[in-house]
């Protein structure tokens, strides 16, 4: 049997009759939860909109950042990374601290390449010089001791120092004027001869003048040409200087502005080469040496002044391991030694090419004394000095503190020329 259908009551199908349903109303929890979403919603939309423009700010500003420091690091590592300029530098630090003998090998193997694509023949370039006509600087010569020289001599007697300057050498005027001043107290100086600076000149006039006024202990060198200058009371000298702007005379100004200083006992004529030599005085030195500017352009070759220098062009580096000298120029520097010095001579270069290596200085001086060349380690020391002075050898301190000398002359050089002087370098080793 078939169960029956239950029709359900239908709201709608009946539109004349009002449901009595009651509508339910959304309660107070439920209308919070919906407003407290919404200003959540917005509060969450102003963050991201405020996360999203600081995030771009932030990429621009580390795009910035990396393009400059990119740009500064190409600049100061030289286009390499870090890593790799780390890696050289640790190379570099272990390499100075661990083998600096190979620094100067390379010093020496760079200053050995250029002197041999820079090699002068210094006796032909002497005799050109030489050979040069100068009848044009001989009658400027005797131009100048016509006119100029009175005055130049008015200059000193009124207080003035002189300061020559001018195109070409200036030497051989100096050396003419020093025929003026036969009957006065006169000395020259070149300041370009190494060894010779301020002290040096101060203790010759201390020699000289009998001044009895020795360098005391911690005393400076302003100090002690203060002193000098007060014992020169009522004596008078005039000092003629060669090229004054000579890099050892450089630092020593003031202490010669201070033996200037007395105008009535002490007076200066010198002579400067460079363009910008006047820079090497304030304009308070300036005011105190009263130079009277003579321009006197010779024109001539200043031979004197490039034999004297250090000029690799025409292998006068004495950084070199090149010799710097010729036969003609130890010929020269043999007859000014005594004859003790001559045998010192033989004896030192004996040892340096006996061994190859610097000759200790006690070892030297062992060696004079049986030779009966030297019979106190001052005394040795002055023949020394000379030979440093004249670039026949450089004196330097041993890892173990002491002295040491090695040669600058070349062994084939130092053999013919010994064998000219009846001095064979090996005769006491055959012996």
């Amino acid at each position: 049997m078939p169960r029956p259908k239950i029709l359900k009551r239908s709201v709608a199908a009946n539109p004349a009759i009002k449901s009595e349903i009651p509508v339910k109303k959304s309660t107070p929890e439920k209308t919070g939860k919906r407003k407290i979403t919404e200003k959540e919603n917005s509060a969450a939309r102003n963050l991201t909109e405020k996360l999203e423009d600081e995030m771009e700010h932030m990429a621009f500003e580390d795009e910035s950042v990396t393009m400059a420091q990119s740009a500064i690091e190409n600049y100061f590592m030289q286009g390499k990374s870090a890593n790799e300029r780390m890696n050289t530098a640790k190379a570099r630090r272990g390499r100075r601290a661990g083998n600096l003998e190979e620094d100067e090998e390379d010093d020496d193997s760079v200053s050995k390449m250029i002197t041999e694509f820079t090699k002068c023949d210094l006796p032909s370039l002497r005799d050109y010089i030489s050979d040069k006509d100068s009848s044009k600087f001989e009658k400027q010569l005797e131009n100048l001791e016509e006119k100029e020289f009175p005055k130049w001599m008015i200059y000193l007697a009124s207080g003035f120092n002189i300061l020559l300057h001018g195109v070409g050498s200036k030497r051989q005027i100096l050396t003419k004027f020093e025929e003026e001043l036969s009957q006065y107290t006169y000395m020259r100086v070149d300041a370009r001869k190494d060894g010779l600076n301020m002290k040096a000149l101060l203790n010759a006039i201390n020699e000289n003048m009998n001044l009895n006024c020795p360098v005391k202990r911690s005393q400076t060198t302003i100090s002690w040409a203060r002193a000098i200058k007060r014992k020169m009371h009522g004596q008078q000298l005039i000092l003629m200087i060669d090229n004054i702007e000579a890099p050892d005379w450089r630092n020593d100004q003031e202490a010669l502005c201070e033996l200037l200083e007395n105008r009535e006992s002490v007076k200066l004529i010198a002579t400067v080469d460079h363009i910008n030599s006047t820079f090497i005085w304030n304009s308070r030195q300036v005011a105190s040496l009263f130079f009277v500017h003579v321009t006197v352009n010779t024109f001539e070759i200043p031979l004197q002044e490039l034999m004297t220098g250090d000029s690799r062009l025409l292998g006068l580096d004495s950084r070199s391991n090149q010799s710097v000298h010729t036969m003609s120029s130890l010929d020269a520097f043999w007859k000014s030694l005594a004859s003790n010095s001559q045998k010192l001579f033989r004896l030192f270069f004996q040892m340096y090419f006996d061994t190859k290596k610097p000759v200790k200085f006690w070892d030297l001086f062992n060696a004079a004394k049986d030779d009966f060349i030297a019979s106190t380690d001052s005394a040795l020391r002055t023949q020394l000095v000379e030979f440093k002075d004249h670039r026949v050898l450089k004196w330097t301190r041993g890892d173990d503190g002491n002295d040491q000398l090695s040669g600058i002359v070349e062994l084939k050089l130092v053999t013919e020329f010994l064998e000219s002087k009846n001095m064979p370098l090996d005769e006491k080793r055959d012996e």
